[in-house]
């Protein structure tokens, strides 16, 4: 959506409007919330970038929060350089929030950059493997880590899957009973 010049000058007023109030107060959570908003509508990727940067350093930040960071940052990401540091960001987000839809998010661009040839196997595993020490073991959703695990693994070694399902059978998980039954066919 473009915005009129009018617009752009209003939208970055109230922009610097929340910057002066985060200079006063940094301790203020919706003026680098607001912040960021403004920033970005203006779309000024550097000015986002920074807010952002900001106010990670002061609040952690919720999964929609990083889920809107990371996307606008593969958005514009070309290179396999740019892409690296993507998954930095990415790390930086799971140390940052514990989340297992942030922990998919992550996992699902590991599997693109794999595909892409952007980073080899043995990296993308440590990511699993991260996930899995973080994630793996909410009782609820942890599963879904290790579905994505097994499902990943399956395409490069069958060896491999049923070593990772064993391994997700030992976890005390809501669907452990119907995994055990995948299992066992």
């Amino acid at each position: 959506m473009e915005l009129e010049e009018s617009d752009v000058e209003s939208v970055v007023n109230e922009a610097e409007e929340f910057e002066k109030k985060i200079a006063l107060n940094p301790y203020d959570y919706e003026a680098h919330y607001n912040c960021v908003k403004a920033w970005r509508k203006e779309a000024d990727l550097e000015k986002t970038r920074e807010a952002r940067e900001r106010f990670s350093t002061y609040f952690p930040l919720t999964f929609e929060i990083w889920a809107e960071w990371i996307e606008d940052e593969k958005r514009i990401a070309s290179d396999k350089e740019s892409k690296i540091e993507i998954l930095q960001l990415l790390k930086k987000a799971v140390m940052d929030y514990l989340s297992i839809e942030l922990w998919i998010l992550v996992l699902e661009t590991v599997e693109e950059y794999y595909s892409e040839q952007v980073i080899g196997l043995e990296t993308a595993r440590e990511f699993y493997e991260e996930a899995i020490k973080q994630a793996g073991v909410h009782f609820i959703k942890g599963h879904l880590i290790w579905e994505k695990y097994r499902t990943f693994v399956s395409k490069i070694d069958v060896k491999l899957e049923y070593e990772v399902f064993k391994r997700q059978l030992s976890v005390s998980h809501s669907d452990l009973e119907e995994n055990w039954h995948l299992f066992s066919k």
